[in-house]
This record gives structure tokens, C-alpha cells and sequence, in this order.
């Protein structure tokens, strides 16, 4: 049977979320015929593909919508009344996704039985998930979802996980780190397929300056966020400043903790070394890349358990011959072999360890080419945007 794919995402497109956009590229570049939904943002198009947004103002005619629904599959309904409003919430955030994702399904469920999709794929675990859950109990088009960090590990992630991984034909997951935590809540193994994300195009290796890199330039990207770290990475530049070793760091990205940060860049006496330039945008990163000898991830489990999985823009710096030193939070041991094609610092909060690594890599040259092509080959094994939408592809088809 051909494929026709409804993809759900909660925003669509973003541009912290450049990896679901490869995703899509990966599928169109299979010839997959898909259509994508937008529950909460994005915009109207990308790259030509019609976005399908969901408009808020249709939220009035839920009420009609679930009398209907009531009358012809009412043991539906009430089972999801009682998940809704009975169940343990895992905060009013997650609540009010599932509550949206729920009011999307009930109204796009006749709308996807006509268009005649043979599958329907939810980027993430939360609200589009729910989306899915709710329209394929309405129509019975197999559904599947992803779920990758906030989904599952946030809050003890989605309050549904469980459930709609058991109702899922399968749930697509890019780390090992996530898959454990998702049986240790019950899900069953066999059901979550591992399959990392991607690029697309493969990007050309930098090329290496022999010499040791004086000053070093380090870059790290990402949203000015707790579980990022950047407090802590600014504390590694104040010892790097401290042991004397040449430096130059730009921060990229935006987020709630940009002020917190410029004033502790201050405090520390950083500001002729460490830079923070916002966001920019893919091509403009992949240009300080170039730039970069270095990629340092100070990545942290935040409060909330929020976290990340393996951070795309580490497989982009792996891509480009870029080399990553990097915690051990999450899913990097799974990628990273010290000494081999990066650095993982086991002890986080010693500056020390933060600063053997970098200077290892500024003044070995022999070590620093090692595991820039190390880096490059893992990249083209496991992080082939189009190789992992085919493995992907090749799930929807054995879901029906």
C-alpha cells in the first residue's frame, strides 16, 4: 500500500528545531507523500510544502463536536473525559497540550479519515501525540510519535506517555538514554525503535591549521536556558583566563537567562574573551563553526528533569571536524569515547578536567586531527538525515 502521512508537530517550523525540519527533508527527498499539521505556531509554508495550522477560533465548535462523537463512539469519549480531568496531572503545561491535542482530534478526525492518510506520525509525545491518540481511536489510522527529551523526561515527562505509547503502532526515540527511561515507566522495549536524527546535506570538513590553536576559539550553541549550563561554562572560561591559555568564546542562542549571563560575563572580568551574539541563523552557525577549533557542551539535568538527548548541534560540530568536549549528562557517552572523537568531562563541576581536555586539544595537534576525522566518520555512519527518514519510513510501512 502507498504511503499518505499526516505529520502532527506542536510548531512547525522552528528554529530550534532544525532537526524535525531534516526530518521532513529526509522524507520528501524519499518521495513519501505527507501532509503537516501546526496544533500550536509556524508558520503557513516551508520550502514550498503547504503547513496546515490549526486555527483556534474552530475551539468553538468542540462542544458539537463531542455530543457527535458521543452518540456514535461514547465509551471513546468518557475514556478520555476520565484521563483528562481525572488523571494525575504532571503540571497544567503538559495538561493544557493534552487538553489542545484532544480538542484537535476531535475536530480533524473526520477531515483525516477523508484525505485517506494510511498513517499518522506525531513529532512529539505531548500534544501531538494526543492529537494522534484521539483521531486514531475515532478512525483507526495506526498512529506513531516520537519522543525524545522534554516528553519524557520533563516533570517525569507527559502525563499520557504510557498510554499512548501502548496505543502507538511505535514510538521513534534518538537516544538509548531515552528508550531505558521510557520501559522504566512500563513501556515495552520492542516498541521503541532507536533511531538517531540526521543531516541534510552532509556539510564539508572544516579544514585543520597545523600549529596549536592560540588563541583558541570555542563555541558553544544553544537556548540560554538552565539545562544548557552556560553558568557553569562561563566558570570554565574564568579558569582557562586564570591558567593562561589564549582563548576567544561565542555563545549562540537566546533564552530567558541572556541577562543573568552578560552580568555574570562582567562579574568574572570575561568580557574581552567570551561573546554573545543571539541567535543566528543555520547557515550563519555553520559559518562559526568553521571558525570554531572547538565545541564545548556544558549540558546539566535542570530542576525540572528537563535535559537534553543528544544535542543536533553536537552531530553538526562532529560534522564539520569540529571537536566536542562535553559533560556526560544524557545521551553523549553514547556518541563521545574520550580520546577518541571528543572529550567527556566525568567530574562536572572540576574546572581542571574542563581545562586538561581544552588544552589537549590546543596545543596536540596529532591528538586534535585524530579525532576531528573520528568525529566526521561517526557523523556519516549514524547521523544521515535521509538514511534514518528511510528506517522511518520503512516503520510506517510495517504498521499497516
Amino acid at each position: 500500500m502507498k504511503l499518505k502521512v499526516a505529520y502532527i508537530f506542536t510548531t512547525f517550523p522552528k528554529s530550534s528545531e532544525t532537526f524535525l525540519q531534516r526530518e521532513v527533508r529526509g522524507m520528501r527527498e524519499l518521495g513519501i507523500d505527507f501532509d503537516i499539521y501546526s496544533l500550536w505556531g509556524g508558520e503557513r509554508s516551508f520550502e514550498e510544502q503547504p503547513v496546515r495550522l490549526f486555527p483556534k477560533y474552530w475551539l468553538v465548535f468542540v462542544p458539537f463536536l463531542l455530543a457527535y462523537w458521543s452518540v456514535k463512539k461514547p465509551a471513546v469519549v468518557w475514556a478520555f473525559v476520565k484521563r483528562l480531568f481525572f488523571k494525575k496531572r504532571h503540571g497544567w503545561e503538559n495538561f493544557g497540550e493534552n487538553l489542545l491535542g484532544a480538542a484537535f482530534g476531535l475536530l480533524y478526525a473526520h477531515c483525516f479519515k477523508r484525505k485517506g492518510y494510511t498513517n499518522i506520525h506525531a513529532a512529539w509525545a505531548s500534544m501531538p501525540a494526543m492529537a494522534a491518540w484521539v483521531i486514531k481511536c475515532f478512525t483507526d489510522i495506526p498512529f506513531s510519535m516520537g519522543a525524545h527529551a522534554y516528553d519524557v523526561f520533563e516533570y517525569s515527562g507527559d502525563a499520557f506517555l504510557a498510554e499512548k505509547a501502548k496505543e502507538a503502532s511505535f514510538v521513534h526515540t534518538s537516544t538509548l538514554v531515552a528508550k531505558t527511561e521510557m520501559v522504566s515507566k512500563g513501556i515495552a522495549a520492542d516498541k521503541i525503535k532507536m533511531i538517531r536524527r540526521g543531516l541534510m546535506p552532509m556539510p564539508s570538513i572544516k579544514s585543520v591549521e597545523e600549529g596549536a590553536h592560540a588563541p583558541l576559539r570555542i563555541i558553544s550553541v544553544g537556548r540560554l536556558v538552565e539545562k544548557k549550563g552556560y553558568a557553569r561554562q562561563l566558570l570554565i572560561y574564568k579558569a582557562l583566563k586564570e591558567k593562561g591559555l589564549p582563548f576567544q568564546a561565542k555563545i549562540i542562542g537566546e533564552g530567558p537567562l541572556r541577562d543573568e549571563l552578560v552580568s555574570q560575563i562582567r562579574t568574572l572580568g570575561l568580557a574581552q574573551s567570551v561573546e554573545m551574539p543571539g541567535w543566528l541563523s543555520y547557515s550563519k552557525t555553520e559559518s562559526m563553526l568553521d571558525w570554531a577549533d572547538v565545541f564545548l557542551f556544558t549540558g546539566v539535568v535542570a530542576k525540572s528533569g528537563d535535559r537534553d538527548g543528544f544535542p543536533n548541534v553536537v552531530g553538526e560540530a562532529m560534522a564539520k571536524g569540529v571537536p566536542v568536549v562535553a559533560s556526560t549528562v544524557s545521551a553523549l557517552p553514547e556518541v563521545i569515547r574520550t580520546g577518541e572523537n571528543g572529550f567527556l568531562v566525568n567530574d562536572y563541576d572540576n574546572d581542571d578536567a574542563w581545562v586538561s581536555a581544552l588544552e589537549t586539544l590546543a596545543q596536540d595537534q596529532q591528538t586534535y586531527q585524530k579525532i576531528a576525522k573520528a568525529a566526521r566518520m561517526w557523523v556519516e555512519e549514524n547521523f544521515d538525515a535521509v538514511k534514518n527518514a528511510e528506517k522511518i519510513a520503512h516503520l510506517f510501512q510495517d504498521s499497516l
